[in-house]
């Protein structure tokens, strides 16, 4: 690549050193261009919720730990539908404005709504994401995040996601990019 760059400023450039420049470029840049990304909105509906174990500072500071919840995840996009469950803590003001952040697991898989209740069916491949969430705003109001995943098994292993969101009332809204580095473009 020197040879490239030193000859194209003093305006020697032969074929050889055109062709190591292009394959040097090609190795340089592959890795950022590989891969398929595709755009991906869900709707997060909660299913169960548990709101951990409170304190309570003397300046009336609110600290949650073990903050759990289960979330129907649905979207066109059969990658990213399934069950999320996820933990967490957050920390806020005696106004409940703060933020939290957490882990879960993201089984890929459809949602069968003709029972009483939502039933989970898990993906025929074991579709799994392990996924990292923070959020700023009020656990019992409305708030805005972000949530991160990998693929570690099935049709989504070696995959990304990275979602913002917002959220309030039991429902969320995530938009988004899936990440296939093993795909073409």
């Amino acid at each position: 690549m020197r040879t490239f760059i030193t000859g194209l400023l003093k305006g020697r450039i032969t074929r050889w050193s055109m062709v190591a420049g292009l394959a040097a470029l090609l190795v340089w840049a592959w890795p950022a261009t590989a891969g398929q990304k595709q755009t991906v909105e869900i709707t997060g509906q909660y299913l169960a919720i548990n709101w951990g174990q409170k304190s309570v500072t003397p300046s009336g500071n609110v600290h949650v730990e073990g903050l759990a919840a289960t979330v129907m995840m649905v979207s066109d996009n059969p990658l990213v539908t399934g069950r999320l469950t996820w933990v967490g803590k957050w920390n806020g003001d005696a106004q409940l404005n703060g933020g939290g952040s957490g882990t879960g697991i993201f089984e890929v898989g459809t949602w069968d709504l003709s029972f009483g209740g939502p039933v989970f069916i898990p993906s025929p491949t074991g579709g799994l994401w392990v996924t990292k969430w923070e959020m700023k705003g009020s656990p019992t109001g409305s708030y805005e995040g972000k949530v991160m995943g990998h693929g570690i098994a099935g049709e989504v292993e070696g995959m990304q996601f990275d979602l913002a969101g917002q959220g309030g009332g039991g429902v969320d809204n995530y938009s988004g990019e899936i990440l296939n580095p093993h795909a073409e473009e």
